[in-house]
């Protein structure tokens, strides 16, 4: 093979070589991410009387849901009033939400809500602060709670920490039920690793008693996130972009570096 046409073949493998080496690097580079979402809101209100008047609130005020990213969001409302004018259904004070989440290798997101000062169906349930918490991981942690402080339901105290799920009866002015109050409601999807706490669920149902039908959430937050999947093959170089090209640059250049040898030789 002449010097120069050797030389030329010498730096085409060099270049080659290179890139090999490069590309490599870079992709191994990139790890694989958790994913996370949190929500969370200060009231929630549904409820028909059996007069027909539908009565609805919110949800508010709302902290996120929070993108795959993660983040951070809150909010605040100085109070609430359903329906307006009466607030027989529903009247609170300051409520405050907020959510936040990381990602990484591992995920972990947290969301807290806190109502202050509630009076719900004309004072049947009354609490100084209704609060709520959750905390999951990626690995599949989770942790809830909601924090009951002063609150009431038919004029008695409740436990101020309540066992998940604690429920109620509810009795109307008559002493009639009407529904359950659920404390410290909380339900896990271990398919989405998703907790979600409410502080105060009261489920009205018109076939007890005199208060109608619905729904009334106060203090609901939400907190789930997700393993970290295979990492990504994303070339940070612009050069592992390259390799394909030129592999196919190389074997066309070294073919006609051949044809050109073969040309040399017959001469």
């Amino acid at each position: 093979m002449k010097p120069r046409v050797a030389r030329t073949a010498y730096a085409l493998v060099a270049i080659l070589a290179t890139l090999l080496a490069a590309g490599p690097v870079a992709a191994s580079a990139v790890s694989g991410l958790s994913t996370v979402s949190g929500y969370a809101y200060g009231e929630s209100v549904d409820v028909t009387a059996l007069s027909l008047v539908h009565v609805t609130s919110g949800p508010l005020p709302e902290a996120g849901p929070l993108p795959s990213s993660g983040g951070s969001d809150s909010n605040s409302a100085a109070s609430v009033c359903a329906p307006l004018v009466t607030c027989s259904v529903l009247s609170t004070g300051l409520l405050e939400v907020a959510t936040t989440g990381t990602i990484g290798a591992t995920g972990t997101v947290s969301s807290t809500a806190s109502v202050l000062n509630v009076s719900a169906l004309g004072g049947l349930v009354t609490g100084q602060v209704v609060a709520s918490q959750c905390q999951v991981d990626s690995n599949g942690g989770t942790s809830g709670s909601s924090t009951l402080t002063n609150v009431t339901v038919n004029g008695v105290v409740v436990a101020s920490n309540p066992g998940p799920n604690t429920s109620l009866l509810l009795v109307d002015a008559g002493n009639v039920a009407a529904g359950h109050v659920i404390l410290n409601e909380q339900t896990y999807d271990a398919g989405l690793n998703r907790l979600t706490v409410n502080a105060i669920h009261i489920k009205l149902d018109v076939a007890n008693g005199s208060l109608g039908t619905g729904d009334i959430i106060i203090s609901h937050v939400e907190c789930d996130a997700s393993p970290a999947g295979p990492a990504p093959v994303i070339p940070e170089s612009p050069y592992a972009v390259l390799l394909p090209i030129s592999g196919i640059l190389l074997a066309g250049g070294l073919l006609l570096i051949g044809r050109r040898q073969l040309a040399l030789d017959r001469r």
